[in-house]
């Protein structure tokens, strides 16, 4: 095979739904989260927002639904949200369409990071349709 004709295609195929992790914003600031990781998060009614200023990352840890400072989890369309306005009001965070974020994670701590360095726009575009003439 000649290398310098072909490049290789080396991201692979998409993973299954049932195992895929999927993070979104939007410029709403809603944050909506796919069952997989809602579940990976301890299935939350509610829970607590940090960001990490230096880094640019949104953390969410499970937190008591009667806690002051709780954002609740709402089921929708079989996605999980949080609305996260007052939390990106505060620090400024200014979303352009619905981001995905690209490699959600929990780090040693078990906070769930949410890297707003690496997310890609997912908005749906309208197909166009061409007229027969």
């Amino acid at each position: 095979m000649r290398s310098d004709y072909w490049e290789k295609f080396a991201a692979g195929p998409n993973l299954a739904k049932d195992v895929r992790w999927h993070v979104t914003i939007d410029k709403k600031n809603v944050i909506r989260m796919n069952r997989v990781v809602h579940k990976a998060l301890g299935s939350p009614v509610a829970v607590a927002l940090f960001f990490n200023k230096r880094h640019s990352m949104i953390g969410i840890v499970k937190a008591d639904k009667d806690l002051k400072e709780a954002f609740p989890v709402v089921e929708h369309n079989g996605s999980f949200v949080v609305h996260a306005r007052p939390l990106c009001k505060h620090y400024g965070i200014e979303i352009v369409g619905t981001q995905k974020f690209a490699t959600p994670n929990f780090d040693e701590e078990g906070i769930l990071r949410l890297d707003l360095s690496t997310t890609t726009r997912t908005t749906i575009r309208k197909r166009r349709t061409i007229a027969a003439t």
